[in-house]
């Protein structure tokens, strides 16, 4: 991927705002000190305290993933981490 559309930003916003809010309620713990602003965007990179994707730093760039799915799923398998493991 080389650019996330406005509307896929905004979902993505939403998606990882869920799993947050989901995280705090199956653990009662806060997986990072942003919980409240789990991802953003700017040129080519993902923004997330929250979340460590692939690479395990705080920005992700966009290259590495072949679409918005992809980084769906990277979301998704450590919230199902964090809670299983929490």
């Amino acid at each position: 991927m080389e650019k996330l559309s406005k509307k896929e930003q905004d979902y993505l916003r939403g998606y990882a705002q869920a799993l947050q809010d989901l995280m705090w309620r199956m653990t009662g713990a806060n997986s990072c000190g942003k919980s409240y602003d789990p991802i953003d965007f700017s040129d080519g990179i993902i923004h997330s305290y929250a979340f460590d994707f692939k690479d395990g730093g705080r920005r992700h760039p966009l290259k590495d993933y072949k679409d918005i799915n992809e980084i769906k799923e990277c979301m998704c398998k450590e919230a199902e981490a964090w809670i299983i493991d929490g």
